[in-house]
């Protein structure tokens, strides 16, 4: 009743209110009470005749009695107008709606209880009533206060007339039809959905009525059988286009179903007149009165198109499980759904292993990362991907084969299904192997012969060539190995070759070619810089100077190795080999144990960082690395706020070395990882020591090199702070702009590893090149180091003013810090702090010093 009555009245209400009130009332009482009050209303019409004719009263008693109980107990909303649009009556309900009694409502009019837009749509309305004299009757959609839809009202206002025709008022009844026009709206979507679908799936509808010998159908049905759908279909029109034999089998199919009542199936075929061929299905069942048939209810379905897949789906069947090849069918993720009996034999798995397993799992080396990615990255850009691959047999021995995958879609273009073909190759690799092996290989030691070896070197010049790279060939002879063969046999000398071999192999990198050239003679060959060359040739020299076990025996040995260079000492192979072999000649003659270069000045350069080298390895076990440390001021404060950690070299022999002449060697050698570590360890134990003895919290700035980069990702130093209470961003680790350019991906990575474990990160030299603006909106970083190089000449030069400005500008407009290196004048740090630069480092606040001395700054500065 609230939702009518909030209609009525134009205001909101609650539905959970109406529903309880309005649908409590059953529908007799609701026609009750409508038609008690509609003859209420006309005895009350004919008392007001009456009433103005003979001034009598209006209602006699017993009716003015009756008529008030209904109005009193209907939960309808009713109301009643005169001419001039006064209530003279309205229901309980109606009252209620408008939150008073009937007696307030009474004498009142539309102006009085509604706003005034809803007062002129009711009084237009009433109008139209009184004036047409017939019944108005509109529908309203009734709307929460959210905008929703509730329910679906039927507004009837009717006029009351005397019995001479006089009309008097305006009788008003609400009722809610909602139920009935969602349950006519559903019988029309209902009805509208059936025909859609007949017509996508193909499927027509008919009906035989019995009792009233009628045929009905569906369009479906007739255009399945190319009729026009708008013209009359009788079933003998329907059955006309079947041959005599398919019509005996419908024909006597239905009068076994209109005599048992039975349901039924048919496989039919049909010839049209247009020459289509068509496979049709029929089926249907009854409805039965009394025990007898009174209707029949029938579909036809063209399944034209499902026969000729059923039976390419049958061929491929055959061909499937009869072909040779092996084929593997999987999801979109790549689980197996299906294999051949082919792909069971090939692998040796039992069908029910290899359902549900990744293919990956079924390669030789499944963590093959770089295959894998090259075969998704094929697939999502090319739906294709075919090549030669090495699975694994359930036995464990390997499966050379060739896998041919293709992507396939749905209709939407998503992918559904992968098929992989496979042709087992195995064999045929097997000989064309050994026939290989045969032409390239040494026999005895396994290792490419000088034919390969060749080859291989004229693979690296061509690379060398186009990225302007270098390439070394080292010529290794073995000293005093004619003497084994003449005293102990060749199958001990030929021991003592397998046994070199190893040795070799275990000394050079794996992307080196290591060769037999004849004889004692062995070849490497190296791509890459120098330094690979020398470590090489002194592991090589100390390992083949160890004794070889001949037997009872015990045979020493040693090596000669010549060294040449591509581009330095020949642009071609057969320059660089006979170059080694000329070198290795006078390592020889020098007397052997040694390796020589072809050039003099290279071989004493090498001699030299041989040296260093060897220095420097023990001189991070013998504890002759030392930290010094510069102050970088906080202008905010004037105060020591942050240093920067610099690594010094204190040999016993020497005088301090500065890192410039030993870290390059250091990253050619791999010692930069040991040193970095060692760096950081002494930076974690400076700052606690700092924090504990002075109560002074220092951020200690630590140069990072590209090589510490590549082996990235550790940051296991951070837990080390945490045991030792120290913050993460005690530590800030500084990087070099070229570091940005050179690996991006990689950077970015190692960076987000730093930031997300709480360190901060330095850009160090910045402006000294690569000028990389772009990547500093890639990478997070908290400091921008400014180079010394812009500040030397600050005081004099306008550019280098100008540049360092904006420099500091940017970088505080992306919210980084910014230090400025080689401050040493009290006018360049007046000018820095007027740009409004945040820290400054430089001599003129103190030279990098020991940590001692660092020391006593901190506590001059405390006190």
């Amino acid at each position: 009743m609230f939702f009518l009555t909030a209609y009525w009245a134009g205001r909101t209400f609650e539905s959970a209110v109406f529903t309880a009130q309005f649908f409590g009332l059953p529908m007799r009482g609701l026609l009750i009470c409508l038609f008690a009050l509609t003859g209420a209303a006309l005895r009350w019409q004919q008392e007001q005749a009456r009433l103005i004719a003979a001034k009598r009263p209006i209602f006699a008693e017993h009716d003015r009695t009756l008529f008030h109980a209904l109005l009193r107990n209907c939960t309808d909303i009713v109301w009643f107008k005169d001419i001039d649009g006064v209530y003279q009556l309205c229901s309980q309900a109606a009252a209620a709606a408008l939150g008073l009694s009937p007696d307030l409502v009474v004498g009142k009019t539309d102006a009085q209880l509604f706003a005034w837009d809803v007062a002129l749509k009711h009084a237009e309305v009433d109008r139209k009533v009184v004036a047409s004299g017939d019944r108005h009757v509109e529908e309203q959609v009734i709307s929460n206060t959210d905008g929703s839809q509730i329910r679906v009202v039927e507004m009837i206002k009717s006029p009351v007339a005397l019995s001479d025709g006089t009309i008097v008022g305006v009788l008003g009844i609400a009722r809610d039809i909602t139920v009935r026009r969602t349950q006519e709206r559903k019988i029309r979507e209902q009805e509208a959905l059936l025909l859609e679908m007949s017509t996508l799936a193909q499927v027509g509808g008919w009906e035989i009525d019995v009792v009233a010998d009628t045929f009905r159908w569906t369009p479906e049905t007739a255009l399945i059988h190319e009729l026009d759908p708008a013209l009359p279909l009788t079933l003998e029109r329907l059955l006309a286009d079947y041959d005599e034999v398919e019509r005996k089998r419908i024909e006597s199919a239905l009068a076994q179903t209109f005599e048992t009542g039975t349901p039924n199936d048919l496989d039919l075929e049909l010839n049209l007149p247009s020459g289509a061929h068509k496979c049709v299905r029929a089926h249907w069942r009854t409805a039965m009165t009394d025990g007898k048939v009174t209707r029949v209810w029938g579909m036809a379905q063209d399944v034209t198109e499902r026969r000729k897949l059923d039976e390419s789906m049958r061929m491929a069947e055959l061909i499937y499980n009869t072909t040779p090849d092996a084929i593997l069918v999987t999801d979109d993720q790549g689980h197996v759904v299906d294999a051949n009996p082919a792909f069971m034999r090939l692998v040796g798995h039992a069908r029910e292993d290899v359902i549900g397993m990744l293919p990956r799992q079924l390669l030789a080396n499944p963590d093959e990362t770089r295959l894998l990615e090259a075969i998704t990255h094929a697939l999502n850009e090319d739906g294709h991907w075919e090549g030669e691959i090495r699975l694994r047999h359930k036995d464990q021995s390997y499966i050379d084969a060739y896998l041919d995958i293709d992507i396939m879609r749905d209709k939407s273009g998503n992918q559904s299904r992968r098929a992989i073909h496979i042709r087992d190759l195995t064999d045929q690799k097997n000989k064309d192997e050994l026939i290989w092996k045969h032409a390239n290989f040494d026999r005895l030691t396994g290792l490419p012969n000088r034919s390969l070896s060749f080859d291989r070197l004229e693979q690296e010049l061509k690379k060398a060539r186009s990225d302007d790279g270098c390439v070394g060939v080292m010529c290794i002879d073995l000293d005093r190995f004619t003497g084994i063969n003449d005293m102990l046999g060749h199958d001990q000398g030929d021991a003592v070759l397998i046994e070199t071999a190893a040795r070799l192999r275990a000394c050079v990198l794996e992307t080196a070619t290591l060769g037999r050239l004849g004889g004692d003679s062995f070849a490497v060959i190296v791509a890459g810089p120098r330094a690979h060359l020398e470590l090489n040739a002194a592991a090589i020299v100390d390992a083949l100077a160890r004794p070889f076990d001949a037997g009872t025996d015990r045979i020493h040995l040693s090596a000669s190795i010549g060294i040449t260079l591509y581009p330095d000492d020949a642009q071609d192979a057969h320059g660089l080999m006979n170059g080694a072999e000329q070198a290795m000649v006078r390592a020889k003659r020098a007397g052997g144990n040694r390796f020589q270069y072809f050039a003099a000045a290279l071989q004493q350069s090498a001699l030299a960082k041989l040296r260093l080298s060897r220095d420097l390895r023990h001189a991070i076990a013998g504890n002759e690395l030392v930290m010094h440390y510069q102050p970088i001021v906080d202008m905010r404060t004037g105060r020591i706020r942050k240093a920067e950690a610099l690594i010094r070299w204190l040999p016993p022999t020497h005088g301090l070395i500065g890192p410039a002449q030993f870290i390059p060697l250091a990253e050619e050698s791999g010692l930069i990882v040991q040193i970095g570590n060692w760096v950081i360890d002494e930076a974690i134990a400076s700052v606690a020591r700092w924090q504990r003895e002075l109560g002074i919290d220092i951020e200690l700035s630590v140069n990072q090199s590209p090589v510490q980069f590549e082996h990235g990702g550790d940051v296991s130093w951070i837990k080390r702070l945490a045991q030792a209470a120290l913050p993460a961003h005690s530590i800030t680790v500084e990087i070099t702009e070229s570091m940005l350019v050179n690996d991006s991906d990689r950077m970015r990575t190692n960076l987000k590893l730093l930031q997300e474990n709480g360190a901060k990160v330095s850009l160090d030299d910045f402006g000294t090149g690569f000028s990389a603006l772009s990547y500093l909106k890639l990478f997070d970083v908290d400091y921008l180091k400014i180079d010394k190089s812009f500040i030397h000449h600050l005081e004099a030069n306008e550019n280098d003013k100008a540049l360092t400005q904006a420099i500091i500008d940017m970088a505080h407009k992306l919210h980084i810090e910014t230090i400025a290196e080689g401050v040493e004048t009290t006018a360049q740090r007046d000018i820095l702090t007027a740009f409004g630069c945040d820290y400054l480092q430089g001599y003129l606040y103190s030279p990098p010093a020991a940590r001692e001395v660092f020391e006593q700054l901190l506590e001059h500065q405390h006190t």
